[in-house]
């Protein structure tokens, strides 16, 4: 719901993982394929990025994300979350 919050859909595959809240052994398999070199996330919450980031480590590691929130209304929070962080 807050895809037009994040640029990444400007560049490159749309949603490369699924929608759980870590990373799973496809998505797993499916992201080092790809090999990205930056990595867009957004949650209704800070939290949740950072919940599914630290799934992401063990498979690719990145520095924190840097992360800002905007407001945005229907997804049962008044805000979200978008975090980017460049892939080592």
């Amino acid at each position: 719901m807050t895809a037009g919050l994040a640029a990444m859909q400007l560049w490159g595959e749309y949603n490369v993982v699924s929608f759980g809240s870590t990373l799973s052994l496809d998505d797993s398999e499916r992201f080092t394929s790809m090999r990205p070199t930056v990595l867009a996330m957004y949650a209704p919450t800070r939290d949740e990025i950072l919940k599914f980031w630290s799934s992401i480590q063990g498979v690719a590691p990145s520095p924190i994300p840097v992360c800002t929130e905007v407001p945005y209304l229907g997804i049962g929070s008044p805000t979200a979350s978008i975090c980017v962080t460049r892939m080592q």
